[in-house]
């Protein structure tokens, strides 16, 4: 099981309801990772993911960091995460 701190940003703020959270999953890329959060946000995986190509939307941001490391932004959709990682969804 991996630890993450998940940050959110600008309009995904109002779906989740809340800047940040510590969240457990066994998710192993950030694909699975936004199909977990949208069973608990409502509308979430729209907005990263676009629902005809199945590729990153243009218009959202993903900020991944590993523990201890400055975050990059993502561009791909099947990016590893690591135990102790933050993301910024935005």
């Amino acid at each position: 099981m991996k630890d993450l701190e998940l940050r959110y940003v600008g309009h995904v703020i109002t779906i989740t309801n809340s800047l940040r959270e510590t969240y457990s999953t066994y998710a192993s890329t950030l694909r699975e990772l936004i199909a977990e959060l949208a069973i608990m946000y409502s509308g979430f995986q729209e907005v990263f993911i676009n629902k005809d190509t199945e590729q990153l939307n243009l218009a959202a941001m993903i900020y991944y960091g590993d523990a201890d490391q400055a975050p990059f932004v993502v561009v791909d959709l099947g990016q590893a995460i690591q135990d102790g990682a933050q993301i910024t969804f935005w």
